[in-house]
Parts: C-alpha cells; structure tokens; sequence
C-alpha cells in the first residue's frame, strides 16, 4: 500500500535526521567544550528569536492584505503613484 510505504519512508528520514543532530550535538560539545557550546547554541537561539520577531511584522502584514485582495501583489511590493 501507498500509506504504509510513506509512513515507513518518514520514518527512516526522521530517525536519520535525529541520529545526525545528536551526532552534529557530541562533535559541537567535544569541539568547544560544554561552555563553548552552551555559548554557541545561546547566541543562536537569540539570532532565531530576532529573526522570527523582525520578519513576523513584514509577513504577517503581507499575508494579511493578500489573503483579503485588498491589493495587487505588484502594488504591495512596489509602490506606485
């Protein structure tokens, strides 16, 4: 069957997504240490967290107006007078 081919197949790939992060994990934190990593993986997560704020305010406006065709795709991105 179809279905059980494609659970099978999402399931093979995320076993070897998880195994290579726990792999890419261990070789960070023997590379720079527990506090070297812990460091990495802190300023990482603020870079994510900026991002996610920085582009929620752009997008979310964006999708908004589109979704309502309050306006044209070519307008929103450039204006025009």
């Amino acid at each position: 069957m179809e279905i059980n081919r494609d659970i099978i197949q999402n399931f093979i790939s995320r076993l070897c997504f998880f195994v290579s992060i726990f792999l890419i994990n261990i070789l960070i934190s023997q590379l720079l240490g527990a506090s070297g990593s812990g460091k990495l993986y802190y300023a990482i997560n603020n870079f994510s967290i900026i991002t996610l704020l920085v582009s929620f305010s752009l997008e979310a406006g964006m999708t908004y107006f589109l979704a309502r065709k309050e306006i044209d795709d070519s307008e929103l991105v450039f204006k025009t007078e």
